[in-house]
């Protein structure tokens, strides 16, 4: 597909006439949440949109959003018999990697508008040919497109239908057919001046002509003195390097694209593609094995644009290569300059990640988590730092300065949230308030220190509401629940007194959250260790008691299944029969 891709137009910037409020707003909304896949709250009021702003207080997930916007996008390119609308449509749903969603109004507009427009029935055609080709499809889309190669190639839009067909025959290896179809267009489609807006016929039969010499015989650029002809027309019109550039390199010549994406750059330095094309330079450096050049031009795309995401995802790629070539320094060096630089967030948070990633994998774990932890404090509502809490977790035994860094996040919660998840005026997620607090209470469980940790939950969690006091009971809950994990996973090493003093926190989890993963987790825990081998049976009977005064709720299955082993092992034959017989009925 990427050959296909290659021979469509440069995107153009679009029209500024054909607004369509909702869907705008939809999409300014979207891009403010930040990623597409980001998971947000969905509130009870809905979301309306009037005119052009979104008014209630739920919150969707950008991708609905997004989606939403292009429907509405497609919706009102179906009623003004706009490609220019459409397209705008069609570029939302493949940034959201969605080719069946268009499916359904591209086949709707190019059955019903073929006598009101031809023209955009064409369009929408070739879009849904290009539809299918993207999901694999490609007999489907030859199928569409082949009846518009009987008709005149002098009309524009059947000749966008031919150049698409001719560019399916190319990818497929059907050189000779490819060429002569796109000559037809090329000879028969009055040649525009190349200005921003260009004929999509001409340029994508132009641009399958330019692939020829890189497909006919194995890599080696050769053409008719026609296709050299078209070639150098191409060359002499710097719009046309960035096609030039995407076709050289679905055909295998990376270097040769490399010195398209550099011209085009050179000619339009400021443009939106042209981030593109470095960051494309870069990668396909990395792909011919020369990481010097790559890390190069990595870190020059970094320093050049600041304000863009291409600038720190490309100083993520230059630290990656660095540290694959022994140069950990360096990579930190640049890292820190470009969160300097950065004047996102989201690049912020993405560098701070880097920098924690880097420093753990090269066993600097005190530094580690110090980054971690000011990732955390600083930016725990980006994407970036989703991982971070797990990451330090597993640190935490490792780490000398660990007991330092759990008191300046105990500090940051106590004074920053006050009452859970508030934060100078914005509010936390709750379940997000409870990760940051089990990730200081993870510090107790590896010092086995459960009464310092509740008295540290109780005193924060004091004037907490009621949906508030819950999540800090489920935090109590895995409190009790972890510590008897980790005494149930190290049985072997624990005395006695532990083993029984486990066994009573994993009860306790169940009893404080009762029905709440935390509370299952611990209970389970505790069965594990009652019924461990060589285990006292008077200690089991004891258990058993305490897990029969349980049942009856929500959870009695589990219980139940928890008894049987347990009873086996006492040999209470009677109740085993009981629950057995309970069973069958």
């Amino acid at each position: 597909m990427a050959l296909i891709t290659a021979l469509f137009p440069l995107k153009r910037a679009e029209a500024a006439d054909e607004p369509v409020p909702a869907a705008d707003a939809l999409v300014k909304y979207a891009e403010s949440l930040g990623k597409t896949g980001e998971a947000v709250t969905l509130g009870p009021d809905g979301l309306t949109i009037q005119g052009s702003t979104l008014k209630g207080s739920s919150v969707v997930r950008p991708s609905v959003a997004l989606s939403r916007a292009a429907e509405l996008y497609a919706e009102a390119a179906g009623e003004t018999n706009s490609n220019k609308l459409l397209k705008r449509a069609l570029d939302i749903w493949k940034l959201l990697n969605d080719p069946r969603s268009p499916v359904g109004f591209l086949r709707h507009y190019s059955q019903t508008k073929k006598s009101q427009n031809p023209a955009f029935a064409t369009y929408c055609t070739v879009m849904l040919a290009n539809c299918y080709c993207d999901q694999g499809d490609k007999a489907s889309a030859e199928t569409l497109l082949a009846p518009y190669l009987s008709e005149s190639s002098s009309v524009e839009s059947p000749a966008f239908a031919k150049a698409t067909y001719a560019g399916y025959l190319l990818s497929d290896g059907e050189i000779d057919k490819a060429r002569e179809i796109a000559q037809d267009v090329v000879e028969k489609v009055p040649r525009p001046d190349f200005s921003y807006e260009v004929s999509d016929a001409y340029t994508v039969a132009l641009n399958v002509l330019a692939a020829v010499p890189y497909l006919s015989k194995a890599g080696s650029v050769t053409s008719t003195s026609n296709e050299a002809k078209i070639l150098k027309d191409i060359e002499g019109n710097p719009r046309r390097y960035w096609q030039l550039a995407g076709i050289v390199y679905a055909a295998g010549d990376r270097q040769k694209a490399i010195s398209y994406w550099d011209e085009y750059r050179k000619r339009f330095p400021t443009e939106e593609t042209s981030r593109y094309a470095a960051m494309s330079a870069a990668k396909a450096y990395e792909e011919l094995k020369k990481p010097d050049k790559a890390i190069e031009y990595y870190s020059g795309i970094s320093v050049q644009y600041p304000d863009y995401p291409e600038g720190w995802q490309a100083s993520l790629k230059a630290a990656t290569l660095l540290n694959q070539s022994k140069r950990l320094k360096e990579a930190l060096e640049l890292l820190e300059k470009s969160s300097v630089n950065s004047r996102s967030a989201q690049g912020k948070a993405s560098i701070l990640a880097a920098q924690a990633q880097l420093l753990a994998q090269n066993q600097m774990l005190d530094e580690s988590a110090e980054k971690y932890m000011g990732l955390l404090i600083k930016y725990g509502d980006q994407d970036a730092a989703k991982d971070a809490i797990n990451s330090l977790r597993k640190i935490i035994p490792q780490v000398k300065k660990w007991k330092y860094f759990t008191q300046a996040i105990q500090n940051w919660l106590s004074g920053k949230f006050g009452r859970a998840g508030q934060v100078g005026g914005s509010q936390l997620n709750l379940s997000d308030a409870s990760q940051m607090r089990r990730l200081v209470l993870s510090f107790y469980v590896e010092n086995n220190d459960v009464n310092g940790g509740i008295a540290w939950l109780k005193a924060l969690g004091m004037k907490s509401e009621e949906k508030e006091r819950n999540w800090y009971i489920r935090d109590e809950a895995w409190l009790d629940s972890q510590i008897a994990q980790k005494t149930e996973s190290n049985t072997a090493k624990a005395s006695r007194q532990d083993i029984s003093n486990a066994v009573k926190l994993g009860l306790s989890a169940w009893k404080i959250a009762p029905d709440t993963e935390e509370g299952l987790a611990g209970l389970k825990a505790s069965g594990d260790l009652a019924a461990r081998p060589g285990a006292d049976k008077t200690s089991v009977r004891q258990f058993i008691k305490e897990l029969e005064n349980l049942r009856g709720g929500d959870s009695d299955a589990i219980i139940v299944e928890m008894l049987v082993p347990l009873y086996e092992i006492v040999g209470d034959q009677k109740s085993l029969k009981t629950i057995r017989e309970s069973a069958q009925q």
